[in-house]
């Protein structure tokens, strides 16, 4: 039986509601059969060091053999792991240095980046915008104004934050009420330094593959790979404290007044 429709052919709000619903059950139902599939089926096991060290000379050949299609496989792998929540964006990140060097590899890995992570945002504003704002959204109203105004400083800072998982990045700010533009830009800019030191530490892998030993992850925490990231993170904290100190140079606090002494009023304000 159809759901019943308002004038002019609108669908009723309870349609509008049941079909928002069914929209949000799909996007769940996909993203857990993705995610279980992930880790049932241990499909991070094809993503570890042990693997590219097997398979290092085969993916080089490959490369070289295949340039095209490779580069596009990388893409839409990461694309994919980036859309579905895989927490896997870091090694892929690493493979993009062993395979494409540095540079390349970090513009390679960030394109991707922004792409799936524009996807995820789409699909999240658009499937559980309403339902979070009217859930959640009056317990935070002054984050959810902050963060808008000041969006692109936001997301640039939690792009580089190592701790933030990379999808909560994604899926917060469509909840929260960012636009679109300023996402994508923070993005592109933000995961540039992390996406830089992973890539350049993927190109140091294929030395110590060669040379018969097993990288590390820890082997990232280099003097240089941390002053890179703080560096990065004063950058994009420098325009948010310059507006705030600007801000208050503008309009000093006024100073407390002694007792018996009135507010002065202003040259428009009726004498009472």
């Amino acid at each position: 039986m159809t759901q019943p429709e308002s004038e002019g052919g609108q669908a009723t709000p309870s349609a509008a509601r049941n079909l928002q619903r069914l929209r949000q059950a799909m996007v769940l139902l996909i993203l857990a059969g993705v995610l279980g599939a992930w880790f049932f089926f241990d499909l991070g096991d094809w993503l570890s060091f042990e693997q590219l060290a097997e398979r290092s000379q085969d993916a080089r050949a490959a490369l070289d053999a295949r340039p095209v299609k490779i580069t596009a496989l990388f893409l839409i792998s990461l694309v994919l792991v980036t859309l579905f929540c895989i927490p896997a964006v870091a090694i892929l990140q690493i493979f993009s240095g062993f395979l494409f060097g540095p540079l390349a590899g970090t513009l390679l890995s960030v394109l991707a980046q922004t792409l799936g992570g524009a996807l995820a945002f789409l699909i999240a504003g658009h499937t559980f915008r309403e339902s979070f704002a009217r859930l959640i959204g009056p317990y935070l109203g002054g984050l959810e104004a902050g963060f808008q105004a000041n969006a692109f400083t936001y997301i640039v800072t939690l792009r580089m934050t190592p701790v933030m998982p990379y999808w909560v990045v994604n899926i917060a700010p469509s909840l929260l009420g960012v636009r679109f533009r300023p996402f994508v830009l923070g993005t592109l800019v933000g995961a540039i330094p992390l996406t830089f030191v992973y890539a350049t530490f993927g190109a140091g892998l294929g030395e110590v593959i060669d040379a018969g030993g097993t990288p590390e992850l820890a082997d990232l925490l280099t003097p240089k790979a941390i002053a890179l990231v703080c560096v990065a993170l004063l950058f994009a904290l420098a325009p948010m404290l310059l507006r705030r100190l600007m801000g208050r140079k503008v309009n000093p606090r006024p100073e407390p007044l002694s007792d018996g002494e009135e507010t002065p009023r202003s040259s428009h304000e009726p004498p009472r």
